[in-house]
């Protein structure tokens, strides 16, 4: 008997978990559908807005970029501004993307075949486009190689659905430096003056949005995913004790005790 009744413990113990897991599942499709595809749509209307304000300035928004053992590239100008998205019905990635560039190239020469391998890797991580020229000494020896860096630096802000934690991340690429750096909100921490103060982080206005009101936004953040867990808990909970009380055995009465059945 008590392998029987471990066997139906485990049993049991395995519709509790699957229960959870499609309460849960349940719970994330509702948030998607009423709180994160909304607020993407929101998203998509403000690049939208975004993109076409930035390709109307006249007066031209520079940056710079330093690459640690290549050099600076400088007097970049922003432009191109276009939105991108995944699907037209339901959005799940929204990208904003720019260039930004200069007439000219950066010359540098690299010595050493490890230290032209890590700086071939990188520019191409980062899409930058170049040409390279093999140095070789009077021996024919190679030394080093001589690159032409073109002068453009391709930029982009992609706001994409992370589904298992009910957020929105933003995945922000060579923007300051070349790169990406990826921030995780709960879908009411993107409101109009978001999307406002992060209008003038790419114009290049506000470059402290994010160190300022990221303490905000985390604690919104927070208080989002600590209502979560709570709300998952309690449906977890009530899987269990459903579970419990479905294979509970049911007690005697007192006519069925009384004639020994």
């Amino acid at each position: 008997m008590g392998s029987l009744d471990e066997a139906k413990r485990q049993q049991n113990q395995r519709q509790v978990v699957a229960r959870a897991a499609n309460a849960k599942s349940d719970h994330l499709e509702v948030v998607y559908r009423e709180r994160i595809l909304p607020k993407m749509e929101f998203i998509r209307s403000s690049l939208d807005k975004i993109s076409r304000y930035m390709n109307q300035l006249d007066t031209p928004i520079k940056a710079s970029y330093f690459i640690e053992g290549l050099g600076r590239l400088d007097n970049l100008v922003q432009g191109q501004f276009k939105v991108k998205i995944d699907n037209l019905t339901e959005s799940n990635e929204v990208t904003l993307k720019y260039i930004c560039q200069s007439e000219g190239e950066l010359n540098v020469y690299i010595e050493g075949k490890k230290n032209v391998d890590m700086y071939i890797d990188l520019l191409k991580e980062n899409k930058i486009s170049f040409k390279g020229k093999v140095v070789k000494d009077d021996t024919d020896y190679v030394t080093g190689t001589r690159f032409s860096i073109s002068k453009s630096v391709p930029v982009s802000f992609k706001f994409k659905v992370d589904f298992d934690n009910a957020s929105i991340d933003l995945v922000i690429k060579n923007y300051e430096n070349l790169g990406e750096n990826i921030l995780q909100f709960s879908p009411e921490a993107i409101t109009e003056d978001f999307m406002k103060k992060l209008a003038e982080y790419i114009a290049r206005k506000n470059k402290g949005f994010f160190n300022l009101d990221l303490s905000e936004i985390e604690r919104r953040r927070i208080r989002a995913k600590v209502l979560y867990e709570q709300q998952q808990r309690a449906a977890e909970l009530e899987a269990a004790s459903k579970t419990m009380h479905d294979n509970e055995p049911r007690k005697k009465g007192f006519f069925t005790r009384l004639m020994g059945r």
